[in-house]
């Protein structure tokens, strides 16, 4: 190291080799400098809020309908939320009058929608009259329609709801319509779900049969699915068939659509493990086809059940299997 004393006494050499020597210092201390001055730059930017992007759903989850999407437009393409939907069940009108002083005058009303949910146990004892004919046979009064056994058609259509579409388990069921005030067991909730739900499954197969023959392509996809202890597979057709894609342009590259179909089999099969009995499988695979068709025809599961179950007053529903060739007819 030169001093700056020393640089009179120092040859024309030296000098140059000192100076050379400084300026290479001098190149290092500005690289050391770029390096300090980048690290102040990061940590500085470690106290700032991370650039997160907004979540977009996959193409295995459906959008939010009125979800922002397209430069803040919703799926109608207005801005903002959109105008309320009105509520799919009748509004019932109930008149409130204050205490009115002498002397005013009557200016109208002002109307004030408030929804609300009415769950309670009703316990009916019909009541049937039996005559006997002239000719000696018995006649008696028939049960109402859609009463079977000693459950009504709203408690079926709860139970069906809760299980297939509401993933609820049969213990959770029982302490649910327990707790309401509802005298029922696992068994006999076993067998809501189970018995007598032959035109289920037909209407199950019916809609299968009718996809199979009006589609123009099959979407493929399968899960695990447990039944009497033993590993099986919750199917969405064949795979074989997949390399038609190359004849038919218009079939999606991807199983997303046949994977969410059969998603919630995975959070069934995780809470209640599996199927015992082959009438188990059968109806949980047949309310799972019915729950999903319902779902791509705009179809409330709820209205479905309550049509099926003959509840009171219900929505007519027509044959799925009809609505689904009529969807690619009009295609």
């Amino acid at each position: 190291m030169v001093s700056l004393g020393d640089i009179d006494d120092l040859s024309l050499q030296e000098l140059r080799s000192a100076l050379a020597g400084s300026l290479s210092e001098i190149e290092e201390l500005k690289r050391m400098v770029a390096l300090m001055a980048a690290e102040i730059a990061r940590l500085k930017d470690l106290n700032q809020q991370p650039n997160i992007k907004p979540n977009k759903p996959s193409g295995m989850d459906q959008g939010t309908p009125g979800e922002p999407n397209h430069g803040g437009k919703d799926l109608r393409g207005r801005l903002g939320r959109g105008p309320k939907k009105a509520p799919r069940v009748a509004v019932e009108d109930e008149v409130l009058s204050p205490e009115v002083p002498s002397g005013s005058r009557f200016k109208g009303y002002q109307d004030y929608i408030v929804q609300d949910l009415v769950i309670r146990p009703r316990v009916i004892r019909y009541r049937r009259a039996r005559w006997v004919t002239a000719d000696g046979k018995p006649l008696i009064a028939p049960l109402p329609a859609g009463v079977e056994g000693h459950f009504g058609p709203e408690l079926r259509r709860y139970v069906l709801m809760q299980y297939h579409q509401g993933q609820v388990t049969v213990p959770r069921i029982v302490a649910l319509l327990t707790a309401m005030g509802i005298d029922i067991s696992k068994r006999q909730v076993l067998r809501l779900l189970l018995e007598g739900k032959d035109a289920f499954l037909a209407e199950s197969q019916d809609v299968l049969r009718s996809g199979l023959t009006a589609s123009p392509w099959v979407n493929v996809d399968d899960t695990g699915a447990r039944h009497k202890g033993k590993n099986g597979y919750c199917t969405h057709r064949n795979k074989a068939e997949l390399l038609k894609v190359l004849d038919y342009p218009q079939t999606p590259l991807h199983t997303n659509g046949a994977e969410n179909d059969i998603r919630c089999q995975v959070a069934k099969r995780k809470i209640s493990r599996g199927t015992r009995s082959d009438l188990g499988r059968d109806c949980r695979n047949a309310f799972l086809g019915i729950a999903k068709t319902c779902a791509k025809l705009d179809i409330n599961f709820w209205d479905y059940l309550g049509d099926r179950l003959n509840t009171h007053q219900p929505p007519h529903i027509p044959d799925l299997a009809d609505l689904v060739s009529q969807q690619y007819a009009n295609a």
